[in-house]
């Protein structure tokens, strides 16, 4: 139930923002309390007026964020009509209910969207054009939802649990004191066995709601009102049935987004808790970390004895690879979501101040920069990781572009303009290049010039990296499918579906396609049939971190701060 403190709530879109609204809310019921935070109605008890549920549910609140992406005022229904001109929109009910009983309304621009402009809006929405609006990206949120909270801290009174000794800083120095380096192992009978405090365990969880896509809804008196969590977010079913063990799983102190690299039985990966961790991959032990200053949401690459990785500290680390010892810290104008790749002394890696760097592995001077195009609509800059082949430089950009870069010198070989941002990496085999683009389709071009050879249109933007195994294309998509396309033809075969978007790129080994889901799992896929083998539920999104087969063993990141090995055949531990 809404407390009579008042409190915040999200309204948001699945096709856009969901992505963000959840990590947000739980972020808000660290800081404010589970009973402050609550998500938009989006499914109603038979018999309640769904309009006189929504102005009980936002009347209740002292502020509404509106998450804003992109398309905001672009979406359109099954019949093409835009979602904003309809009066009994979930989402223009919500927002005009605020407006009205002078609820504070705070528009957030999700993933560089701009702010609606008065002609865009229905007139009931107009006085939405005169509220400042804050900014939250993806690939920033901490930064920029730090930023949020402040703001919000003198709207929102704490809620009673956090204000009783549960601070948000205490909460934090916990985690950041007892789960690093811990390896937790997880009990069949449930999830709340978790060695380390975290957003994401315990009786919070256990609480949660099953619900099929956003809200958890209570009755209470014959009305309709919301309580949601950022543990209801990313609870659900799957943390309530108990799944089967893992190898191993080990804890970091934040997100993993960065996938996995194994060399000579070590395997590195990076979290959000800004470290850099080297584990032993049989066992999951820790051998070293290296601390950056920023989270650490790029994959490593490893050559020689180094290993090189971005961070959001604006730096490329070079790290020994043996004992974690820094080697030298390369500063870049941005955020290095990118992951480097390593070919003939050089190392290639992606900044989002909007340039490709090509470095000297021994040194970490720069041999040559290559500057992304502007782009008046969209955060620029490069988060797809850079392809060297046969002294071409092949990467994705946010300015809408696949470029090829000379390897050597530094200059545009071609480029082919999408209709949309890049983020995908591209794969390169037998003179194609395959790679996703956020306008939905998946491009195969020729790697001379960059001409089309065909276009494979998905549901939902393409991130997801491309994996080409016996003339058959994999691919994960926004829309929730995991895809198989034929090399040649750019006909589908095949596709699989899961619960939400899939941005984690697929790997093949042994008949069997590996993909992470952000509804918490990780499916092992029949190559040929498309047939589910099995999965396995973490307690969060797989978001980027894409799994990495070795040995028998498959390993994943995940948002739940764990990082899995799992058994390649069952999936889990025997």
């Amino acid at each position: 139930m809404l407390t009579a403190d008042g409190g915040i709530f999200l309204s948001y879109r699945r096709e856009e923002t969901e992505h963000v609204a959840g990590r947000l809310a739980d972020r808000l019921a660290t800081r404010f309390g589970q009973s402050q935070v609550f998500m938009d109605v989006d499914s109603i008890p038979p018999g309640v007026d769904f309009v006189e549920a929504i102005q009980r549910a936002v009347s209740s609140c002292n502020v509404l964020l509106a998450l804003i992406g992109p398309q905001w005022t672009k979406v359109t229904d099954q019949h093409g009509r835009r979602r904003l001109d309809d009066p009994e929109d979930f989402v223009v009910l919500e927002v005009q209910e605020a407006l009205v009983r002078g609820v504070r309304v705070v528009p957030v621009l999700v993933d560089g969207a701009p702010m609606p402009r008065r002609e865009e809006l229905p007139q009931e929405l107009e006085p939405l054009v005169r509220r400042n609006a804050i900014r939250v990206d993806a690939e920033s949120f901490r930064s920029d939802v730090a930023a949020l909270l402040e703001h919000l801290a003198s709207m929102v009174p704490a809620a009673r649990e956090v204000a009783a000794g549960q601070t948000p800083q205490r909460r934090e120095s916990e985690a950041q004191e007892d789960s690093p380096g811990q390896r937790a192992q997880y009990p069949d009978a449930g999830r709340a066995g978790l060695t380390t405090p975290d957003p994401y365990r315990g009786d919070r969880m256990l609480r949660a709601v099953p619900v099929s896509r956003r809200t958890v809804l209570r009755a209470s008196g014959g009305t309709a009102a919301v309580a949601l969590t950022g543990a209801g977010v990313w609870g659900g079913r799957a943390l309530l049935r108990g799944p089967p063990s893992p190898v191993w799983a080990f804890t970091t102190g934040g997100e993993v987004y960065s996938s996995p690299t194994i060399v000579d039985k070590l395997l590195y990966v990076g979290s959000s808790d800004s470290q850099l961790y080297a584990l032993d991959a049989r066992t999951g032990n820790e051998r070293w970390r290296y601390p950056t200053g920023g989270a650490v949401t790029s994959s490593p690459a490893v050559a020689d004895g180094v290993v090189y990785v971005g961070s959001n500290d604006f730096h490329l680390h070079a790290v020994d690879a043996a004992d974690g010892r820094g080697i030298w810290a390369f500063p870049m104008g941005g955020a290095i979501h990118s992951s480097p790749t390593v070919a003939e002394g050089t190392v290639y890696v992606g900044s989002r101040d909007n340039t490709l760097y090509a470095l000297d592995t021994a040194s970490g001077q720069p041999r040559w920069q290559f500057r992304g195009g502007e782009h008046e609509d969209l955060v620029v800059g490069f988060n797809s990781s850079p392809t060297v082949v046969d002294g071409i430089v092949y990467i994705g950009c946010r300015d809408h572009n696949v470029y090829a870069v000379d390897a050597a010198g530094g200059f545009q070989r071609w480029r082919l303009t999408t209709n949309s941002t890049v983020d995908s990496s591209p794969r390169v085999s037998g003179g194609s290049l395959w790679i996703g683009s956020d306008d939905k389709n998946l491009w195969k071009l020729r790697t001379t010039d960059g001409v089309p050879i065909w276009r494979f249109p998905a549901e939902g933007g393409i991130v997801s990296t491309p994996y080409v195994s016996s003339e058959i294309v994999y691919v994960g998509s926004d829309d929730g499918h995991l895809y198989a396309v034929d090399a040649t033809t750019g006909r589908q075969r095949w596709r699989f579906p899961t619960s939400n978007g899939i941005r984690s790129s697929p790997v093949v080994a042994a008949g069997v396609v590996y993909v992470g889901s952000r509804d918490f799992h990780l499916y092992a896929v029949d190559l040929r049939t498309g047939a589910k083998r099995w999965s396995f539920a973490t307690q969060a999104p797989v978001d980027d971190s894409s799994p990495l087969v070795v040995g028998g063993l498959v390993y994943v990141g995940s948002l739940d701060h764990n990082v899995y090995a799992l058994d390649a055949q069952r999936g889990a531990a025997a």
